[in-house]
């Protein structure tokens, strides 16, 4: 894995709010499941990041039809964590070396720099929505530990003073249950209140220390899943970090962004050097590789649209 690994952060709370687990019926890609509910999305965004790329790819997630957005009109250099506002048709991504967030419609017209929510922004790797509140959550791969919140349009940024991260590396949010969650580079999950408060409470997980990466919550199931770059796997837990288990998915090649089809019961993961996606089972089984036509260069973040 000789390439510059780095952080990830990015799942809305449209992801996070979505309960019941099954599987979808039929195959794709040569990845056939029994019969169940209906899968709850169609459509995979990505986005790429190292060396030339700095582009988002967009598919369907049996990862046929994929075209290339581009840099959003120039405005993409280095982006990684994505997450998705599908009510409004707009997505946001973090912006690694400009501090800031992209905002663009889903078809990927009218794109926009909101710049950083706050000067304490530095390094901008993760973004979490709060589409109830109309709140967005910025993550800081900084030794800062920075996670801001603000308004979806960039304004009313302030910075939280998170504790207990250390370069920290994903971030999800839990809006019902008014808790946020940061994966660090030292195999701790941090759990604070949406304000920032509260930050105490750091859960340690099994793996490789520096590997912990992106971070996907099934709160209706009680669980979170930790992607660790470092060990190709993937790590599931209860939210307080108890009863973690270890996952050895077929396919993973230093596994970043994390996310989760609850309605079908499957994960989709961005394989940084594989330059793909691996879609699986919760359970980490069935698991296939998704190339996407070979328009990804080193995968960062990955997002889900209906």
């Amino acid at each position: 894995m000789g390439r510059n690994h780095g952080c990830f952060g990015r799942i809305g709370c449209l992801l996070v709010a979505l309960a019941g687990v099954g599987l979808l019926a039929g195959c794709f890609g040569g990845f056939c499941v029994p019969p169940g509910p209906i899968a709850d999305f169609s459509k995979l965004y990505v986005t790429c990041y190292y060396g030339v790329a700095d582009m988002l790819v967009v598919a369907n997630t049996d990862g046929t039809g994929a075209t290339s957005y581009g840099t959003l009109g120039g405005l993409l250099a280095g982006p990684r964590g994505i997450a998705l506002d599908s009510s409004a048709g707009e997505m946001y991504i973090a912006n690694y070396p400009s501090d800031s967030i992209i905002k663009a419609n889903l078809d990927g017209t009218n794109p926009s720099d909101l710049g950083k929510l706050t000067g304490n922004d530095d390094r901008t790797s993760g973004v979490a929505l709060d589409i109830h509140d109309n709140r967005m959550y910025v993550l800081s791969a900084t030794s800062s530990n920075s996670v801001s919140r603000g308004n979806l349009d960039g304004t009313g940024g302030t910075s939280l003073g998170v504790t207990g991260t250390f370069y920290p590396q994903g971030i999800a949010v839990d809006v019902a249950g008014g808790k946020l969650y940061v994966t660090s580079n030292n195999a701790n999950v941090t759990v604070a209140n949406l304000d920032g408060s509260n930050s105490q409470d750091t859960i340690a997980l099994p793996g490789t220390a520096t590997g912990f990466r992106g971070i996907a919550l099934d709160v209706a199931a009680g669980k979170m899943y930790v992607t660790n770059m470092a060990d190709d796997t993937v790590i599931v837990a209860n939210l307080d970090g108890t009863d973690p288990t270890t996952l050895s998915v077929a396919t993973l090649d230093a596994p970043l962004g994390i996310a989760l089809d609850l309605g079908a019961g499957l994960m989709y993961i961005a394989n940084y050097d594989g330059d793909s996606v691996t879609v699986a089972n919760l359970d980490g089984t069935g698991a296939v590789e998704l190339f996407l036509g070979g328009l990804l260069h080193t995968p960062y973040g990955i997002a889900l649209a209906p």
